[in-house]
């Protein structure tokens, strides 16, 4: 009688293998979707901004970080916050999101809108996982709410850019200076 000797990958049911293969293929393609997007999303990929452009973009980033908050903190004084954030600051939000608009346009052509909305959604991404894997969101939103109702309207960019900056620090992996 002749036997056949078992390859290792044959000691495992057919189904086991078949959804670790699964997993791992869609795992990659997640991967590969998730940098395809990022670098679709990311404003830098043509031009640098300007000053005007660079300003907008750490406003709407500051704007997301407090929408987020708002939503996901689950505290109803921060849906006040949020809204009072907005009206005191209205024209200049109204204004950023102009130069946002432009910006997007000059980069991206015919596909500026596409790429804004898709920047935005990637900004508002970003805030949400941050909501759900730092525990201190919520107690770090709070005190960036009252810091930015503290400030008047000529200091929204100064204010937001050292936001952002901040961000990106923290982002990076160096400790951010207070």
């Amino acid at each position: 009688m002749i036997t056949r000797e078992r390859s290792p990958q044959a000691v495992l049911p057919r189904t086991a293998v078949s959804w670790a293969a699964t997993s791992w293929r869609h795992a990659l393609f997640g991967a590969t979707l998730l940098t395809a997007l990022s670098a679709m999303a990311s404003p830098s990929s043509a031009q640098p901004a300007n000053a005007r452009e660079q300003a907008a973009l750490d406003v709407r980033y500051l704007q997301t970080e407090l929408m987020v908050a708002a939503l996901s903190c689950g505290r109803t004084d921060f849906h006040t916050r949020y809204n009072t954030f907005v009206a005191k600051f209205g024209s200049a939000l109204k204004r950023h999101s102009n130069v946002m608009k432009a910006y997007f346009n000059r980069q991206y052509g015919s596909q500026g809108t596409k790429q804004l909305d898709a920047y935005v959604t990637r900004l508002a991404n970003e805030a949400s996982l941050r909501s759900m894997q730092q525990v201190s969101f919520c107690q770090d939103s709070s005190v960036l709410f009252e810091r930015v109702t503290a400030i008047d309207a000529p200091s929204l960019d100064g204010f937001s850019a050292a936001i952002a900056r901040n961000r990106e620090m923290v982002a990076a992996g160096t400790p951010a200076k207070h």
